[in-house]
This record gives C-alpha cells, sequence and structure tokens, in this order.
C-alpha cells in the first residue's frame, strides 16, 4: 500500500496543476502562431507571456499593475536589444537593470519577483533575438518582434479574468498597495545590490569578450544565486549544479533516442514554461528545466554542445555570483549592522 500511498503524497504535496494549466493557457496562442507559421521567434517570445504571468498569478496583480509590469519589461527589453551591438554599454545596462532588482527587495523582499520577471524575459530575448544580429537586421525584426510582444498582456489577462484565480486573490491596483501586502522589506539589500551589479557585470562582460553562445545563461546565473548571505548563495548555486549535471545528461539521452516528429520542439518549449510553475521544489524545477532544454535542442536538429554549453554557462555564472556575494559581505560600507 505504501508504494501507491507514498508517490501520490509525492504528487499531490510537490505538484502544481493550477498555476500550470493557466501557464499552458497563455503559452497556446505562441504555440498555435508557430504550428501556422513555423516561425520559430514566436516560441521564444512565450517566455514575456510566462513572465508577465507568473508576476500577475504570483503576487496578485491587478490589470494596471499588470500592465505597468508588462511595460517595464518591455522597455527594459528594447533599451537591452538596442544596446546589445556595444559589449561594454550591454553589460552597463544589465548590471543596471539587475541592482534595480535587488533595490526593489528593499521596499518589500517578495517584489524581488516582480523584478525577476522583467529582468528575466528581456535579457533571455535580448540575446536570443539580438546576439547574432546586426543593428539593421535587429531594427528591421523589431515590428514583428513588437506584434508578438503587444500580445502578451492581452493573453494573460484573458487567462487570469476566465480563470476563477481573480477570485481568489486580492489584486493590487497600485505599486503601493502591491508593496504593502508584500510584507516588510529586505535589510541586505544594499549588500545584494552591489554583490548583483558586479556579479551580472562581469557576467555580461564575460559573455561579449568571449563571443559565448547563449550567454543569457550565465548572466541570469549569476543574478540567481545571490541571497542575503554567501550561505545561502553557496546553497543555490549547489542546487543548480545538479540540475545542470543531471538534468542535460538526461535530455540528450531521451532526445537521441526519440523520433524527431516536427511536434515535439513546440511540446519541450511549452513544457520548459511550465516547469517555472509546475513544482514546489526549485531543484526538481530547475533539473526538469535543464533536461528539457537538452532535449529541445536535440529534436530541433541541435548537438549535443547544447549541452554543454548549457552546463558550463550555469556553472561559470553561479560561481561569479557566489563571489560577488563573499565581497560584497567583505564591503564594510555594504555591510548591515544590528
Amino acid at each position: 500500500m505504501n508504494l501507491i500511498a507514498r508517490p501520490a503524497h509525492w504528487l499531490r504535496t510537490e505538484l502544481r496543476p493550477a498555476p500550470a494549466l493557466r501557464c499552458l493557457l497563455v503559452f497556446l496562442p505562441y504555440g498555435l502562431l508557430y504550428a501556422c507559421t513555423g516561425w520559430r521567434e514566436a516560441l521564444t517570445l512565450a517566455l514575456l507571456g510566462g513572465g508577465l504571468f507568473i508576476a500577475t498569478d504570483g503576487l496578485g496583480l491587478g490589470p494596471r499593475m499588470m500592465f505597468l509590469h508588462f511595460l517595464l519589461g518591455l522597455t527594459l527589453f528594447l533599451v537591452l536589444y538596442a544596446g546589445i551591438g556595444s559589449h561594454a554599454l550591454f553589460a552597463l545596462l544589465c548590471g543596471a537593470a539587475a541592482l534595480g532588482v535587488i533595490a526593489l527587495s528593499g521596499v518589500a523582499a517578495k517584489l524581488r519577483s516582480f523584478g525577476n520577471w522583467i529582468f528575466i524575459p528581456s535579457v533571455y530575448l535580448a540575446c536570443e533575438l539580438g546576439a547574432q544580429r546586426d543593428w539593421d537586421a535587429r531594427m528591421a525584426a523589431l515590428p514583428g518582434i513588437l506584434f508578438l510582444a503587444a500580445c502578451a498582456p492581452l493573453v494573460v489577462f484573458a487567462v487570469e479574468k476566465l480563470s476563477h484565480a481573480p477570485l481568489a486573490l486580492q489584486r493590487a491596483r497600485t505599486f503601493s498597495e502591491l508593496a504593502a501586502g508584500l510584507g516588510e522589506g529586505n535589510s541586505h539589500w544594499k549588500n545584494q545590490a552591489l554583490a548583483a551589479f558586479a556579479s551580472v557585470l562581469v557576467a555580461t562582460s564575460l559573455v561579449g569578450s568571449q563571443q559565448i553562445e547563449h550567454g543569457q545563461w550565465v548572466i541570469w546565473s549569476a543574478l540567481s544565486v545571490i541571497a542575503i548571505d554567501a550561505h545561502q548563495a553557496r546553497t543555490k548555486i549547489r542546487n543548480r549544479i545538479f540540475g545542470v549535471l543531471v538534468g542535460c545528461p538526461l535530455g540528450l539521452l531521451l532526445g537521441a533516442v526519440v523520433p524527431r516528429f516536427g511536434w515535439l520542439y513546440p511540446v519541450a518549449s511549452a513544457a520548459i514554461l511550465l516547469t517555472l510553475v509546475s513544482f514546489e521544489s526549485y531543484l526538481l524545477a530547475f533539473t526538469m528545466r535543464c533536461a528539457l532544454t537538452a532535449f529541445a535542442a536535440m529534436v530541433a536538429g541541435g548537438s549535443y554542445e547544447v549541452a554543454d554549453e548549457r552546463v558550463t554557462n550555469v556553472v561559470l555564472g553561479g560561481f561569479i555570483g557566489v563571489i560577488a556575494v563573499h565581497v560584497a559581505e567583505a564591503c564594510p560600507r555594504f555591510r548591515n549592522h544590528e
């Protein structure tokens, strides 16, 4: 009996089916557009809709706050997209954005999620859509990108309106309402902001100078491990190293044995997005995300190099972030005295 009861209990406590279903509904228009046109950028831009949904659903944003979040994310993306042609400028912009993410947590610690889901899609999309294009090519692609981006708030609003989520949460109508409902601020934000700016600046500079493919993995990993103290930062990087070392080989193995049907790539893309909301455990979610990223690369006709890049970039960015946390803690000017 325990052989059945234990897995069933694990599924009930670990899986989050309701947010996953709503996130899938957000992805569907992008997936349908890809199915009709073959435009792969539609799947890439699904991250913008997914990030907006996660912030809206998780923080209880009302329509105005949701639209504000979208505008901030779109503005940051456009700035990064325009500046990615200059390595130095792009590094400074990413560093400043990372500092802003942490500064938000000084108002309310949980506001970091608000900032994270502005930063992540903006950096990922700027790198994916702009890194391999010159200025003229970036500008030529911009109208189509903006069209797909504009779909995000409409899709998220429709999903939230049609689901029961709006009835379950007190929706924040203003930024002050949101901050007041999220509790106390993060008293360590200055240390973290210093570490975030330095780590993302260094990581982005390396991505530009060394021409690192999928540089967004390095940049986000450098910010992701920034935590209240060095101990939490080391815990986060251990989880990320485990996830990438276990997940990528599993994804490669699956991709090597599964026939490469055309529908597998959009399904894998949807599954990657769903891992952001489907699991309670960060370790499991990140491991699954790494596995699905490697699998998606394989079924799209990629090689084993993508998994190697994922491992290298995640570990590199994580170590940069942990070092930055240690350096920031040693800086007396930013040390918090209680």
